[in-house]
């Protein structure tokens, strides 16, 4: 995941990362799009570039059991305060 994080920043807005408390071994990954249509384009690029298939993209990929895509619709101000807290308050049981 460290590897390909820098990628990703560089393709999307990265919100917040990281381990969660419930589960050792779960991570999350949180982006902000403008709309769905963005998010659409963005992953396209960024999923079929030669810098993530040949780089990072299969050891990050052998990683995953479970994979859970979730949209999610929020103001600006609620992913700055999400981003601010580099998402912590997901982690509440």
């Amino acid at each position: 995941m460290q590897n390909a994080l820098p990628m990703v920043r560089a393709a999307m807005n990265v919100v917040a990362f990281g381990r969660t408390d419930h589960e050792g071994q779960t991570y999350f990954l949180i982006r902000a799009f403008s709309s769905e249509a963005d998010l659409k384009r963005k992953q396209d690029v960024f999923y079929r570039s030669l810098a993530w298939r040949d780089g990072p993209r299969e050891p990050l990929v052998q990683c995953i059991d479970t994979y859970v895509n979730t949209i999610v619709e929020m103001s600006e101000q609620s992913v700055n305060e999400l981003r601010s807290q580099d998402g912590k308050g997901l982690n509440a049981s």
